[in-house]
């Protein structure tokens, strides 16, 4: 009867003891699992744990519990790892980028910076002669047939007749011949001759002969190739045999010019130097330079003249480069390629293709543990496929070799450093 009476309250206390065993158990096993999530967490670089809905993601709580959603009848909560790595990748593909390219790093160094110029041969304008007439007459016979012929010093240019030296002659053979004693006259008279462009051997032709000279030969005093109409670079087109524009039987006054001559002993380079460039050019300045044919023959000179206007209403102005005419292949009219070296610049240097420019920025690709992000940099001078960084990265600094591989050419790139 004891023990019949005494059965209701042992089965109470026994349940009591079973909820409170379950209980403490159900609390260690919830502590022991955020336990290891946490183990887990810090393990793997885990900012922190989160619990979500699988099936309504936009449900997140930082501690456990169940979806209030009723189509998910009280499911728990899954753990939700927030991965920093994984956020970078996640990321707008025009800010970072996930790619394995090439590298390089910036390079602090001193290069020398050149200005590169174009432009020809041309003859050297100190050796331009001119062939005029010392009397007024008619070329009677003219030996020069076209431009760029080639005349010796001492050749026979042309023959003239002239009225006036005619009768200078006759005036001059009269007073020989009957008034000999008048000698002071006899001088004047053979000085004029002289003067005209009689030599002491014709002089002394007509005087043996007793008869005037019809036509005075005309010698060239100089050495180079003909011109008829003076010399301004390669506009008078030098290449063309053209003939000249004085011709047999034509009168010419005193003081005209028949032709000119070029010296081919002397010859200079051309330079047309772009606007932005002028302000770095200097007399004095070496110029490296290259034939831009299949020759590819070298030669250097300096800078010895910089016209101080622009040429034909271009963007250029030319600059008169002084050589040494030692190779005879080089030829007039040749074009060129100069490279003038005008300072040295020490910074940091990257190649060209690690930047993509803008607009009015410029950026590159910095890699960091395999993500590339897009970052604003200051660039300076572009030189010989190196460009300068003035700011916006270091040496240390690891950057994509092909900036334009990882941007997005139809999207407008963001960077870190800027304004949202």
């Amino acid at each position: 009867m004891g023990l019949q009476n005494s059965s209701p309250i042992l089965s109470s206390i026994l349940l009591k003891l079973t909820m409170l065993c379950v209980a403490f158990f159900s609390i260690t096993g919830c502590d022991r699992g955020e336990t290891k999530a946490k183990e887990k967490t810090q393990q793997s670089g885990i900012e922190k744990v989160i619990y979500y809905c699988p099936m309504h993601p936009e449900i997140q709580q930082d501690h456990p519990g169940r979806c209030p959603k009723s189509e998910c009848k009280g499911m728990e909560l899954e753990i939700k790892i927030s991965d920093a790595v994984l956020e970078d990748v996640l990321k707008s593909a025009n800010e970072n980028v996930l790619a394995a390219v090439k590298t390089i790093k910036p390079v602090f160094t001193k290069r020398d910076i050149f200005v590169e110029s174009n432009g020809y041969v041309d003859y050297d304008p100190r050796g331009n002669y001119s062939i005029s007439s010392i009397i007024s007459g008619r070329i009677d016979k003219l030996y020069i047939k076209y431009q760029n012929q080639f005349i010796h010093s001492g050749e026979l240019i042309f023959e003239i007749y002239s009225a006036e030296l005619v009768t200078a002659q006759e005036n001059y053979l009269y007073l020989i011949n009957h008034d000999s004693s008048e000698k002071v006259m006899i001088e004047a008279a053979e000085k004029k001759l002289k003067l005209l462009g009689l030599t002491d051997s014709m002089l002394e032709q007509i005087t043996k002969s007793g008869t005037p000279m019809l036509t005075i030969p005309v010698y060239s005093k100089y050495e180079g190739n003909v011109q008829a109409t003076g010399m301004d670079g390669l506009q008078n087109d030098f290449q063309k045999n053209n003939e000249l524009d004085i011709k047999e039987g034509m009168y010419v006054e005193q003081g005209q010019t028949i032709a000119s001559l070029v010296s081919t002993n002397i010859k200079i380079v051309l330079l047309q130097i772009k606007t932005n460039d002028i302000s770095k050019v200097r007399i004095g300045q070496r110029a490296d330079i290259i034939t831009d044919d299949n020759t590819k023959i070298p030669f250097a000179g300096k800078i010895e003249f910089i016209e101080p206007v622009f040429k034909d209403e271009s963007k250029t102005v030319r600059v008169r480069v002084a050589i040494e005419n030692k190779n005879a292949d080089l030829k007039i009219g040749t074009f060129v390629k100069a490279k003038i070296k005008t300072r040295s610049v020490e910074a940091l240097w990257v190649p060209e293709s690690s930047v993509v420019h803008l607009g009015k920025k410029s950026i590159v690709w910095v890699k960091k543990m395999g993500n590339y992000s897009s970052k604003v940099v200051e660039t300076g001078i572009v030189m010989d496929k190196m460009i300068e960084i003035s700011d916006g990265v270091t040496e240390s600094d690891s950057l994509s070799f092909e900036a334009h591989y990882l941007s997005d050419s139809e999207s407008f790139i963001r960077t870190k450093n800027e304004d949202e």
